[in-house]
């Protein structure tokens, strides 16, 4: 059984920095963009796709079990309490693999409002109008079809992205306050 913290130290500390180990303050510094980072965030957390991340190596975790019958604690490595016989245990975990996720100086901001379905579609022509003004573009590829020989080649074109497709989706901005204020104000006319 473990009860402490153990840290471990690498064999060579020099090896261990140049691995990109360092903090570059002039890299953190690009990430002062609110927008930036909140879709960072969102892509991050809608899709799951860092879940794996989450999962910690067993060999990081010091476990023991505790008989619920008479509250001795055992090694994992039995499969009955070793005074009573009981099957019946808790797992209990010592250690961790750390933080996952930490911020600073941000705190959440929810706001909800309800609005009538004309409202919303108002409001989404507006911000999908807004988003198109941007011009933001990405490169598609497409297959070409040779109707003659029936061959198929690709091409890459350049196409608008799209915001709001069937008035659902969300927008991401630097100043949130003043666009919902400006938003309110243009449904506040009619």
């Amino acid at each position: 059984m473990s009860s402490g913290n153990t840290v471990k130290i690498h064999p060579d500390p020099e090896e261990h920095r140049g691995a990109g180990t360092g903090v570059d303050y002039a890299e953190g510094i690009k990430l002062t963009d609110p927008r930036r980072m909140a879709v960072y965030f969102a892509k991050c957390g809608t899709v799951g796709v860092k879940d794996y991340q989450h999962r910690v190596p067993r060999e990081w975790i010091d476990a023991y079990l505790v008989c619920v019958e008479c509250g001795r604690d055992y090694s994992e490595d039995h499969d009955e309490c070793p005074d009573c016989g009981s099957f019946e245990a808790e797992v209990i975990e010592v250690g961790s693999g750390g933080r996952f996720w930490g911020y600073r100086g941000l705190r959440p901001v929810l706001a909800v409002r309800q609005v009538t379905p004309d409202d919303g579609i108002r409001a989404g022509r507006v911000l999908r109008r807004w988003y198109r003004a941007k011009g933001h573009i990405k490169q598609v590829r497409r297959e070409r079809v040779d109707p003659a020989t029936g061959r198929i080649t690709h091409r890459t074109t350049t196409v608008r992205k799209r915001l709001f497709a069937g008035n659902r989706g969300f927008v991401t901005v630097n100043d949130d306050p003043a666009m919902a204020s400006q938003l309110a104000r243009y449904l506040m006319r009619k």
